[in-house]
């Protein structure tokens, strides 16, 4: 710790431990009298051993332990007088709470990461919730009534106390309910109930960000143990973020998983091209293979409405343009787009089956759906974003697996019959009546798996015109939303 002269004595502090009382107190110092070494040892204000060669007054040797006393005693007092600084973590048995809210259903447990140094006397703790004390137990749990209702977060509380020393901090945790009476749970007769997840795409701000593995198993547990869907599709264009979301998938027991990669970006305002999309779809089929491996009812989707979703194919600089030039065809320039689309749709197919065996579908918009040529396809897998159920119907005629890989709404009034955003009065119920009309028409003609859009989408804190059934916080946990428990109760049979 240091080195002390005093005179013809020189004394090298070795070690300073402390226990609880500073009576207790052990140090251990080397002497030195005249460049010759002495060994002693003080314990409690005894000497335990002395050997000096030399002469050595009592009143030197006093004043040289005194010193180092004086130094220990000084560093121990000034350890101990500071107040303890305690802090807390709250999670779930299964995840943390980071990124999803807690419902009130949930017990939470509020652990207790407050450090405390062996040689100081032991801390005491009290929790307090919204201002009444309930614990004095080191860790503490409990669970949350709703805040939906009054508007006012929970407070929780921790003091840590030594002696007449103590400090505090506090947590303002939110608590969705953990169901909602005007959604009702209905048995489902579709086998596949999925939803969408976003591992993020490159350039994209807020939305196209890839989330860590803390926020992936968290999102999985929330889908796959709360809001009940057995299969996942997972979607991006981070190959290797998907393919630990797909193992993350397979420890969490989802039936069904979809690896979709959706590319936008190849660098900023570049966007991709179909003969990239093509050669990095049939790459990553081997990735694919590595995952069915492991789990056999891993399906591969080899692309997502790629007349709008990358360059190529319709000749328009961006997504919405090209959805505007497509509208505006003439119905044989459309026939010409779709005969394109198919071959290279073909090519893709011949390359991903030398590498991948297992089942292959397309993700096609609604629009472009009857023009797919889905022989070729193990799985037809039509998007579905309007409200008559028809067209899909005619569908079944390929004898093939229906999944209708993408269906949702956003919220606001008008939005499930359609309407484009205009300003339009929020409404999350909008969204929920929504998903909970039209999974039962799907169920009436047949479709054999359902995967909604999204769980969550990062990009417009007003959340009027988001699909996701997570209303995402910039800031904190995100919460549920009315469209998430009228799916949720929707449940396999």
């Amino acid at each position: 710790m240091g080195v002390l002269n005093i005179g013809k004595l020189t004394i090298h502090v070795e070690s300073l431990n402390k226990t609880q009382m500073i009576t207790d107190t052990r140090i251990h110092v080397r002497w030195s009298w005249n460049s010759r070494p002495v060994d002693t040892e003080w314990n409690g204000g005894v000497i335990v051993s002395r050997q000096c060669q030399g002469r050595m007054s009592r009143r030197t040797f006093v004043k040289g332990l005194g010193a180092v006393l004086g130094g220990g005693a000084t560093v121990y007092a000034g350890r101990y007088l500071v107040p303890p600084s305690p802090r807390f973590e709250s999670r779930t048995s299964s995840r943390t709470l980071e990124y999803v809210a807690p419902h009130s259903g949930e017990e939470i447990q509020f652990i207790n990461k407050t450090d405390e140094p062996s040689f100081l006397p032991p801390v005491a703790y009290t929790w307090s919730l919204d201002g009444r004390m309930t614990s004095t137990n080191r860790d503490y749990s409990c669970s949350l009534s709703e805040t939906r209702t009054t508007g006012v977060a929970h407070t929780v509380h921790l003091t840590a106390s030594r002696g007449f020393l103590s400090g505090s901090t506090e947590r303002r945790i939110e608590a969705d309910p953990e169901n909602l009476p005007e959604y009702q749970e209905k048995r489902m007769s579709i086998p596949i109930k999925g939803v969408n997840y976003h591992i993020g795409r490159r350039f994209m701000g807020d939305y196209g960000k890839t989330p860590d593995q803390y926020e992936i198993n968290e999102s999985l547990e929330v889908i796959r143990r709360e809001l009940g869907c057995n299969a996942i599709k997972i979607y991006g264009d981070n190959q290797d973020v998907m393919v630990s979301c797909a193992k993350k998938a397979i420890e969490k027991d989802f039936h069904t998983i979809v690896l979709s990669l959706r590319h936008k970006f190849k660098a900023p305002e570049q966007e991709v091209t179909i003969d990239e999309h093509a050669q990095t779809v049939v790459e990553f089929s081997k990735k694919a293979e590595e995952i069915l491996k492991i789990h056999d009812d891993t399906v591969l989707c080899v692309g997502e409405e790629l007349q709008y979703s990358v360059r190529g194919l319709v000749d328009a600089p961006s997504y919405d343009e090209r959805i505007d030039a497509y509208h505006k065809m003439m119905p044989e320039q459309r026939v010409d787009v779709d005969k394109n689309l198919n071959r290279y749709l073909s090519e893709i197919m011949k390359g991903v089956k030398q590498n991948f065996s297992g089942r292959v579908t397309y993700s096609s918009n609604e629009m472009t759906t009857p023009a797919i040529d889905w022989e070729s396809f193990d799985i037809v897998g039509p998007m579905f974003y309007s409200t008559n159920v028809g067209a899909l119907e005619e569908l079944k005629a390929y004898g093939k697996p229906v999944y209708v890989t993408e269906f949702g709404s956003q919220c606001f009034i008008g939005a499930a019959n359609g309407d484009e955003y205009h300003g339009q009065e929020y409404s999350q119920e909008e969204q929920a009546r929504f998903v909970e009309r039209i999974v039962p028409e799907f169920g009436r003609i047949g479709i054999d798996g359902v995967f909604y859009w999204t769980f969550i989408a990062k990009i417009d804190e007003s959340d009027a015109e988001s699909f996701g059934l997570i209303r995402w916080n910039r800031t904190g946990a995100s919460t549920r939303k009315a469209g998430f428990y009228s799916y949720k109760n929707l449940v396999v049979r």
